[in-house]
């Protein structure tokens, strides 16, 4: 990986490290108790992404991406911002810091990252949702530089400034950093768009903003 002029590793979280599976279940769990704030908030972070590039938030910082997450679920549900707010900390991100708590790795993941580490190569974990405790509970967070979620940056992936964010923090210059995530979508285009150079963790036929693909983590690991 060093050899081919990468010096930062910045990985996507959710389905990346871990099952979508194991995702799924969570996410399923988080629509309760209130399953129409759960489906306006879905709605909510899809109208974020077609919206964010031609309507940029005035507000560029994670405070400022919920308070437009909370105005977009408040219109929806014809309630009170700060209620909505309060009650999407209470439902979502404090209940994710709890269920989060027991999922476990792709195998191969970390014998992966301590083969990256032992190369010189910078961890850095980009994710859209916060990244609370789940580099100590996947048992990575030993070999992991630094992390951050897109929503400090005021979007999310995959728009471009949630990348040029990442690209500020880690200091690194974009054509040396490698991006590997599960949506084909979000973390390929996203991170090619940037400058950045991606690859494709999944099974799915992708196209050509992914510049490789792997379906698991020996084969990334058989490679670097």
């Amino acid at each position: 990986m060093a050899n081919a002029g990468i010096t930062t590793l910045a990985l996507d979280i959710d389905g990346t490290l871990y099952s979508r599976f194991q995702l799924n279940m969570r996410m399923v769990r988080s629509l309760f108790p209130n399953i129409r704030l759960g489906i306006a908030f879905n709605w909510a972070r899809k109208e974020i992404r077609r919206i964010q590039d031609e309507q940029p938030p005035s507000d560029e910082t994670r405070e400022g991406f919920l308070d437009r997450q909370a105005a977009l679920v408040a219109e929806r549900y014809k309630k009170d911002i700060g209620m909505i707010k309060e009650s999407i900390d209470i439902q979502f991100y404090q209940a994710w810091e709890r269920t989060f708590t027991t999922i476990t790795p792709f195998p191969h993941l970390r014998d992966t990252l301590e083969q990256v580490k032992r190369e010189g190569v910078r961890i850095i974990l980009f994710s859209d949702f916060p990244i609370a405790e789940k580099p100590m509970t996947l048992g990575i967070a030993d070999l992991i530089d630094d992390s951050f979620t897109s929503e400090e940056s005021g979007y999310l992936k995959p728009s471009g400034k949630a990348f040029e964010y990442l690209v500020s923090k880690s200091g690194t210059e974009r054509s040396k950093i490698l991006y590997i995530g599960d949506s084909y979508d979000k973390d390929c285009v996203g991170a090619t768009d940037a400058g950045l150079v991606s690859w494709y963790f999944g099974k799915k036929k992708v196209g050509e903003k992914a510049s490789r693909s792997f379906a698991s983590w020996s084969q990334i690991k058989a490679i670097i």
